[in-house]
C-alpha cells in the first residue's frame, strides 16, 4: 500500500499504539494529524514527529522500544491471518 502523499488522522496518537501509529505513518510520508485528550503530549510527539522530518531521519521514534512495538505490529496481523481460514 502506498501511503506517501496521503492524509491520516490519528487519535489517541499521544501515547501506546497510537503514537507508534502516528509516527509509522509519518515515516511512510503519510500527512499525519495527532489527536489526543492529552495535548501537551500529542504536541509533543507532533513536535518530534517535525524535528525528525526536518533532520531526514530514517526513524522518528525517539524511545529505543518503539521499533520493537512496531515490528510486533507488523508481523502480528501477517502471523494471526496465515492461522485463521476465513
Amino acid at each position: 500500500m502506498n501511503i506517501d502523499g496521503q492524509a491520516a488522522l490519528v487519535t489517541g496518537g499521544a501515547s501506546g499504539l497510537g503514537e507508534a501509529t502516528a509516527r509509522e505513518l509519518a515515516r511512510l510520508g503519510a500527512k499525519v494529524a495527532v489527536l489526543d485528550v492529552n495535548l501537551p503530549l500529542a504536541e509533543k510527539v507532533a513536535a518530534d514527529i517535525l524535528n525528525g522530518i526536518a533532520k531526514k531521519t530514517d526513524t522518528l521514534y525517539t524511545p529505543f522500544f518503539w521499533r520493537y512495538i512496531m515490528m510486533i505490529i507488523v508481523l502480528l496481523p501477517t502471523f494471526i491471518f496465515k492461522r485463521v481460514r476465513l
